[in-house]
C-alpha cells in the first residue's frame, strides 16, 4: 500500500487573533492520541461534514472561540491531523506545535489526531481506517 498523501492545511486555517501554541521538541513525542468530533457535523454548527474544507474550518474555528473546552479560545484547532469521511489527511498544525488536545499530561507526548464523525452512534468510514 502506498504512503497516503498528506494535505497541508496548517497556514490556511483560523488562528486566535493574539494565542500562539508554544514548540516542543520533536523528540518528546512518544504517541498518538485519536480523538473523534462527536458529532456528525462539524462542532454542532450546521454543516455536513463530507464538505472538507468547511468541516475541518469549522473545527478551527470552534477551537478558537471561547467555548466550553477553553474560555478565551485556544491559539488554533487543537489536532495536528484531520481525517475526514473521505479519509484524506489534513495537517493542521506542525507535530513541533505543542496544541492543547489531550490534557496537561498527555500534549507533550503526543501528536493529536481528530477523525471526523460521531462514533458513538456511527462507524468511521472504511477510508478513514485506512
Amino acid at each position: 500500500m502506498p504512503a497516503p498523501r498528506i494535505i497541508n492545511i496548517v497556514d490556511s486555517l483560523p488562528r486566535h487573533p493574539t494565542k500562539r501554541y508554544r514548540a516542543r521538541p520533536v523528540s518528546a513525542i512518544k504517541g498518538c492520541l485519536v480523538h473523534h468530533t462527536g458529532t456528525t457535523c462539524a462542532c454542532g454548527l450546521d454543516m455536513n461534514l463530507n464538505d472538507i474544507d468547511d468541516a475541518v474550518e469549522a473545527v478551527a474555528r470552534f477551537h478558537i472561540t471561547s467555548n466550553r473546552l477553553e474560555k478565551g479560545g485556544a491559539p488554533g484547532i487543537a489536532y495536528h491531523f484531520c481525517i475526514p469521511k473521505t479519509g484524506e489527511i489534513y495537517k493542521t498544525n506542525n507535530i513541533s506545535s505543542l496544541t492543547w488536545h489531550g490534557g496537561k499530561g498527555n500534549n507533550l507526548a503526543h501528536i493529536g489526531i481528530c477523525v471526523l464523525g460521531n462514533f458513538e452512534i456511527e462507524h468511521p468510514t472504511t477510508q478513514q481506517l485506512d
